[in-house]
């Protein structure tokens, strides 16, 4: 965002087709660069986004990553100040589909849906 003080900004949207074949690939999803993150910005933009995960070792046990996953939730107000996307959390994005989950993380997020 810096650079936008020194020079002009365009940001190009990408179009619906590499979305989706970077969502087949990658498992990416669809974002928008909302107005006001950037001077130059003054309507959506469609983007390539991801989510910010947290991966853990398949072999943990259910019970343990049930209590991180539920930490992690009846923590976020608190971690989200020190990382602010933690504010987004919310159980009907906390499993992306197509990428694998532990089940004790799939437990505790289908409770909550």
């Amino acid at each position: 965002m810096d650079i936008e003080s020194r020079i002009d900004v365009v940001i190009l949207p990408v179009d619906e087709e590499a979305i989706q074949a970077l969502a087949n690939y990658l498992g990416t999803t669809k974002f928008f660069i909302e107005p006001g993150v950037y001077k130059s910005v003054t309507e959506p933009v469609p983007t390539v986004g991801d989510y910010t995960c947290l991966v853990i070792r398949e072999n943990l046990p259910e019970d343990l990553v049930y209590k991180l996953a539920e930490a992690l939730w009846n923590k976020k107000d608190q971690i989200a100040k020190a990382f602010v996307d933690m504010a987004e959390l919310n159980p009907e994005e906390a499993i992306s589909q197509g990428v694998p989950a532990h089940p004790g993380s799939v437990n505790f997020w289908s409770q909550l849906k």
